[in-house]
């Protein structure tokens, strides 16, 4: 095998890198005579991997391809004890892997022809890590298993302590978010809340909250809104600019604006543990302080800025209306106008205007 003692020795020093882990493996792999070394969660159908960039192609084309049915290495190499090499030519007859589609579609193209890999348990989730090469570099010989063996642990305890670092970095962001007094809820790659901070657990009402460690809302809307930071949490990659959630709750109370915020530079973005930041404001203090702002910065008039701000606590025009001692028709004009004024095309929107406006003040949205 080569430079074994080489790939040992990038894994060891991946621990303290985890954003750099998926590249490590990637040149670990080629140290060994590989030319994929990925992290691949032991449920392949619900795919989620971590893997450098032309390995990422590989496993999208087997996304693409529905390749579940007929894979013969995830039917096989889970039913492997933990830290026990699988080497599938050793373990699926020469003749089913010849006549299967996946191989001569999809394995031997991607240059996935001969696997080797084991299974390790992090967080009570069981991942594999896979080490794939192309045909013509031939299945693993038997001098080289003993090396492979060897290297289970260096790659099982490097990416064990990566993660540990990742969370611990995952953490500190949460502690000083929270010492800032900003209301935060923390969701893994479940979509789960794995952290609130005590200023965001004091906006929980009987309309708003954490239920079974989900995020919920009484509105219907609102909780479909939620829904979309839960898959957001569970995506493959969180994208830099995501939609925020408006939770709409009784008028006294006010609405709260949730703006989601992926966990950047910690990398390992798919194992158990903390992917996205979501900061909650009580729109409830905000409007009212930012109608002067909204007038200067768009040249709203007064009642403009007045109609805007009671838009972004949650009233619709009928409320508004009441409120104001106005018709719904003048009401409705006016909300045409801020829209207009300010380019927005969405109640959502406005109310991020306004929260954004808000914390450009310094306002927490604290009592």
């Amino acid at each position: 095998m080569k430079s074994k003692g080489n790939a040992a020795a990038r894994l060891e020093a991946a621990i303290f890198e985890p954003d750099a882990l998926a590249n490590t493996l990637h040149m670990v792999g080629e140290d060994i005579g590989f030319d994929h070394f990925c992290v691949v969660h032991s449920n392949i159908k619900e795919l989620r991997v971590i893997a450098a960039d032309h390995s990422l192609a590989a496993f999208k084309a087997y996304e693409a391809g529905g390749w579940v049915a007929t894979d013969y290495r995830a039917a096989t190499v889970n039913l492997f004890p933990t830290r026990s090499l699988y080497l599938d030519h050793l373990v699926v007859p020469e003749a089913r892997r010849l006549s299967s589609g996946i191989y001569h579609d999809l394995y031997v193209p991607e240059k996935m022809a001969y696997f080797a890999g084991w299974s390790t348990n992090l967080a009570n989730q069981s991942w594999i890590l896979s080490l794939a090469r192309a045909e013509n570099k031939g299945a693993v010989g038997s001098e080289e298993a003993p090396a492979l063996t060897e290297l289970m642990a260096h790659a099982s305890r490097t990416l064990a302590f990566a993660k540990q670092v990742r969370d611990i970095r995952a953490q500190s962001i949460s502690d000083f978010g929270t010492q800032l007094g900003i209301p935060l809820i923390m969701l893994d790659g479940e979509g789960r809340a794995v952290a609130i901070s005590p200023q965001a657990e004091r906006l929980f009402d009987r309309e708003f909250g954490i239920r079974n460690r989900r995020l919920w809302a009484a509105d219907s809307e609102s909780s479909n809104k939620l829904e979309t930071l839960v898959r957001m949490a569970r995506a493959s990659i969180i994208p830099d600019l995501s939609d925020e959630a408006v939770v709409v709750r009784r008028k006294e109370r006010g609405s709260l604006l949730l703006r989601p915020i992926a966990i950047r530079g910690l990398g390992l973005d798919m194992l158990p543990g903390a992917r996205l930041f979501v900061t909650v404001t009580d729109l409830s203090q905000a409007p009212s302080a930012a109608e002067h702002e909204l007038r200067l910065i768009f040249a709203l008039s007064q009642a403009e800025a007045n109609v805007a701000s009671l838009l972004a606590r949650g009233l619709d025009a009928d409320e508004i209306a009441a409120e104001r001692q106005t018709s719904v028709a003048t009401v409705r004009t006016q909300i045409r106008q801020v829209f207009q004024k300010t380019e927005v095309s969405r109640i959502g929107e406005l109310v991020s205007l306004v929260a954004n406006i808000m914390r450009l003040k310094g306002g927490r949205g604290r009592k």
